[in-house]
């Protein structure tokens, strides 16, 4: 029914404020909401490269969230199930900021060494189900010039990020930024950073653009999914 696929990795793309770590954040909490409720019940691990996490925000995103799902356990549906109403009493916004497991890396040799010992992480940690790492280009775009040793560095952390999926059945997601392409008829358009050969790294990709005053998400590329489109908010309640 929607959300992020474990097994795969999932790509947001978009210029800066369109609202990439806002989804990455979404992504953290939403993926705690209990199983009475539809959702994963299990936590996540969240990478920060550009010191964009923002607690406090996490914390908004989460109290919304769990009022949410109070709100739901009160309905005569919910009431009838025990379980339901236990895993919504214990749903609350420190339980959600409990399971988000953050890591900050300040450059690429942190970024390598953390995603070298993340398999090892996961399977003590079997009660996590999402991987973000928000953004997957910066410290690459910054730290790595030489355009060959870039894509060799890129095609292994590509290829170690997709096994770390499949093999412990997580949804890894990454926030990538975009940069300008200039094309043969002199116009130029904005793609995602890192190159062609990046694209292949994930299953499903989403563009996010501004249309007008207006975000939209656009799945540009997916394994299980037809192209389309959606409009987006960001409120203080989260992403809607």
């Amino acid at each position: 029914g929607g959300g992020v696929a474990c097994g795969q990795v999932t790509e947001f793309c978009g210029v800066p404020g369109v609202g990439k770590t806002q989804i990455g954040m979404q992504l953290a909490v939403d993926a705690q909401i209990p199983t009475e409720f539809l959702g994963m019940g299990r936590g996540a691990v969240y990478i920060d490269t550009e010191g964009s996490f923002m607690v406090d925000r996490v914390v908004d995103i989460a109290a919304a969230t769990a009022r949410h799902v109070q709100q739901l356990a009160a309905n005569p549906v919910f009431r009838q199930r025990p379980l339901a109403v236990a895993q919504a009493q214990s749903f609350t916004t420190e339980s959600i900021l409990q399971n988000i497991h953050c890591f900050r890396v300040h450059n690429v040799t942190e970024q390598i060494a953390l995603v070298n010992v993340l398999s090892e992480y996961f399977s003590q940690n079997p009660n996590v189900c999402l991987l973000v790492v928000d953004s997957i280009t910066f410290h690459y775009r910054q730290d790595v010039t030489d355009l060959a040793a870039r894509a060799r560095q890129l095609t292994r952390v590509a290829q170690d990020f997709m096994a770390l999926a499949e093999r412990h059945n997580v949804a890894v997601v990454f926030t990538n930024q975009v940069t300008t392409r200039v094309l043969e008829n002199e116009q130029s358009k904005l793609v995602p950073a890192l190159g062609e050969s990046w694209g292949q790294a994930a299953s499903t990709r989403v563009i996010l653009n501004w249309q007008g005053n207006q975000r939209f998400a656009y799945i540009h590329k997916s394994t299980s999914m037809p192209p389309a489109a959606a409009p987006y908010q960001i409120g203080p309640k989260g992403i809607r």
